[in-house]
């Protein structure tokens, strides 16, 4: 991938102190406040204020480097909802494939997940850079391909109260990476789509990489890896947020603690997916994508 310059480097990491500020305090009022209060409202209201008045700030007077092809974003050339990505790379590049599969987690019981996207391409070079280069402002543009796909599971949703969790990462992971990229995709998707979201599912177990692992290796790695807050989840449709979907075997998981805290419906939506997903028809991007998987 093309090495930024100097100058490009200094704006682009404006950017993402400002992103990773607002990431560690979200964290931090979760963390202290725990369940939604008046108190822990008003804290992060006033933080959402005082993010956007930088992002204006930020925004007139650091033009962004596109990722793809590293020019500046000009405003010819600047879809108004995009933020790192230019109107030529995105329209040209990111190919939309949105598909909607069932995966069936036990006997009785499975989730419907969509996703917009194959894994390849500047697709997978976007996700690692968001995850692994210290590029967080990247979860704003990722997250409309959420909304691409939103509309696949829209009907399964009706007029019930929704609400989005993004899939948690070990606070030894966050710790090492300093946000969690499912949290930022959901956060942004949420405000595009006008539902809530909510920090309802914590992991609470370190897991070990489901590289290499069988089936039902991996089940049992993420056996009781999750835990939900049922008094945020409880009679509610609940979609989980994730960027890839590989085997299916942290979504699914996931899905299963959600649904023993009363969820009334478990869906699932993910940016990128697998052209084949694990352990059968193993391909070289199914390998990759369990490298990144979290």
């Amino acid at each position: 991938m093309k090495q930024l310059k100097s100058l490009e480097l200094l704006r682009l990491r404006l950017w993402n102190h400002a992103e990773q500020i607002f990431c560690f305090t979200a964290s931090w009022y979760h963390q202290v406040w725990g369940r939604e209060n008046r108190t822990r409202k008003i804290c992060l209201y006033m933080w959402h204020l005082i993010g956007k008045l930088l992002e204006i700030i930020l925004d007139t007077f650091c033009m962004e480097p596109c990722r793809i092809c590293f020019q500046f974003i000009g405003k010819s050339d600047h879809k108004p909802q995009l933020k790192t990505l230019c109107k030529q790379c995105w329209t040209s590049k990111i190919i939309y494939k949105p598909v909607s599969e069932w995966l069936a987690i036990d006997n009785s019981y499975g989730i419907n997940i969509a996703s917009c996207v194959t894994y390849s391409g500047a697709i997978r070079d976007l996700i690692h850079r968001l995850k692994y280069q210290n590029d967080p402002v990247l979860a704003h543009d990722l997250s409309h391909l959420i909304v691409h796909a939103w509309p696949m599971i829209l009907p399964m949703i009706a007029e019930r109260d929704v609400v989005l969790i993004p899939i948690p990462l070990s606070k030894k992971r966050l710790a090492s990476r300093g946000y969690n990229q499912a949290e930022l995709i959901c956060r942004h998707a949420a405000q595009h789509l006008h539902v809530k979201y909510t920090h309802a599912l914590t992991r609470i177990k370190e897991t070990k990489p489901q590289f290499g692992l069988s089936r039902a290796e991996r089940q049992d790695n993420l056996q009781s890896a999750f835990r939900g807050n049922a008094d945020e989840i409880r009679d509610k449709v609940v979609v989980l947020i994730d960027d890839i979907y590989t085997s299916g075997s942290t979504l699914a998981a996931a899905a299963k603690e959600v649904h023993s805290c009363g969820a009334t419906k478990v869906l699932a939506l993910t940016i990128a997916r697998a052209e084949k997903h694990l352990p059968t028809g193993e391909s070289k991007n199914a390998r990759d994508l369990t490298l990144l998987r979290d």
